[in-house]
């Protein structure tokens, strides 16, 4: 009978194997995702023994990991702003450098000053972590938040629902399916979206957890990876309060371009924020018409 230590050998050296840079570390997340224990368990009890069951479910994650689908598939979650948010196919997993575009919307919020009701729109939602995690920090910094998942995929929105028990109950929540805004809504306060960037011509080329593995409808922003944005700059608008934000999240090498989408379309523009990786990552725009 395989035990803690054991397994996480195999399982590692099977992942080594596929070519996994982070062999070592993605088995010892598999054995703790699989047994639901805390890490620290793992490490303070290697010779403890998994029953038969155990060990092939986690030989079979192993393979699925090095086939290269993604770890939060296998597992069913991942870690977001603090919160544990359910993911699957049909859905992006959520990247930790979505996290700089929900610090930089509340920031913006806070700016104005007041803390009353707001109302919030993530659209492109996919999972819904960016416009639940908002959400959820908005209402513990006193805000009434009125939120809008939006997605035009219903896989998608079926992920987001699920994520949706993450919310305080004091948040009032509309899941939407629409192309970008839903057509009955008052203005809002706060218009968030992490759309598809990816030039056409460059998905078939990223990594196989993401080009073979997530759905391509996510990623594919059209021939320039600009698509979306031109969109959602020119219909905002719209939907937006005179004085409220569009805050996006985009590639790297996207932030000038981004910013003359906006100003093209009237927005007051702020300067990009740097992700945790040193690259412009989110631009935001003020409604001022």
């Amino acid at each position: 009978m395989a035990t803690i230590r054991s397994i996480r050998r195999e399982l590692a050296e099977q992942l080594a194997l596929a070519g996994l840079a982070e062999a070592q570390h993605e088995a010892l997340l598999i054995v703790a995702g699989t047994l639901a224990w805390p890490v620290s368990r793992l490490l303070a009890e290697p010779e403890h023994r998994v029953s038969l069951q155990q060990a092939e479910q986690l030989r079979r994650r192993a393979v699925r990991r090095a086939g290269h689908e993604p770890l939060a598939y296998i597992l069913g979650q991942t870690a977001f702003g603090g919160l544990d948010f359910v993911v699957g196919p049909g859905t992006l997993v959520p990247r930790p450098d979505s996290e700089v575009l929900v610090e930089t919307a509340r920031r913006l919020l806070a700016e104005r000053g007041s803390r009353g009701e707001v109302r919030l729109l993530d659209t492109c939602t996919g999972s819904g972590a960016i416009g639940i995690c908002l959400a959820w920090q908005l209402d513990q910094d006193g805000y009434r938040v009125r939120l809008s998942l939006v997605d035009r995929e219903a896989d998608a929105l079926a992920w987001a629902r699920r994520n949706s028990r993450l919310l305080p109950e004091r948040v009032a929540l509309r899941v939407i399916q629409a192309d970008l805004f839903p057509g009955d809504e008052d203005p809002y306060d706060l218009v968030t979206a992490n759309p598809p960037y990816i030039p056409s011509g460059q998905i078939d080329h990223l990594m196989p957890e993401v080009s073979v593995h997530e759905p391509r409808m996510a990623l594919d922003g059209g021939p320039d990876g600009l698509a979306f944005y031109r969109r959602l700059a020119g219909q905002a608008p719209a939907h937006l309060r005179r004085d409220g934000f569009l805050v996006l999240e985009h590639g790297y090498d996207q932030a000038d371009a981004i910013s003359a989408i906006l100003s093209a379309q009237g927005f007051a523009v702020r300067p990009a924020v740097l992700d945790f990786g040193g690259h412009l990552r989110v631009t935001a725009g003020q409604a001022v018409r």
